[in-house]
């Protein structure tokens, strides 16, 4: 993996799933990583900020606790189909236009803007169970 070395991300969803796994591979490779997530992540972030992202006004929030400036945004935050359609929109896209315009600023010069999304979420209804089953058992 390429050296992070001096490089400063901050990751949604660091707590679980792949925002867990994205943040300690940057770490690994030398980065600082902030993370944004309701919940502790167990990885050993640089800093962690508690937000909801489905409210606006949480998401300003922990915008404004960041310092400095920072080389990529990482939205890897979701949640799945199965959860009630307006918590869905609201964290799955609209948190994710909201933090990215809110963060701008705060991007280095040449930094990155990343949007994870998991198939998990495509054609749910019909592979409820095979979804269920994986979320329960870890796989």
């Amino acid at each position: 993996m390429t050296s992070f070395q001096g490089k400063r991300f901050v990751v949604t969803g660091a707590a679980s799933g792949i925002g867990d796994a994205v943040a300690n591979r940057l770490l690994a490779a030398g980065a600082e990583v902030v993370s944004l997530d309701r919940n502790t992540p167990t990885a050993a972030v640089t800093r962690h900020i508690e937000v909801d992202l489905a409210n606006p006004r949480s998401i300003d929030a922990a915008v404004e606790q960041l310092e400095g400036t920072y080389d990529g945004l990482l939205n890897v935050a979701g949640i799945p189909g199965t959860a009630p359609a307006d918590l869905v929109v609201a964290v799955n896209s609209l948190a994710v236009r909201h933090l990215t315009e809110a963060f701008l600023d705060r991007l280095n010069s040449g930094g990155s803007v990343v949007i994870v999304s998991s198939t998990a979420g495509f054609g749910w209804p019909a592979r409820l169970v095979t979804v269920s089953i994986s979320l329960w058992s870890g796989k």
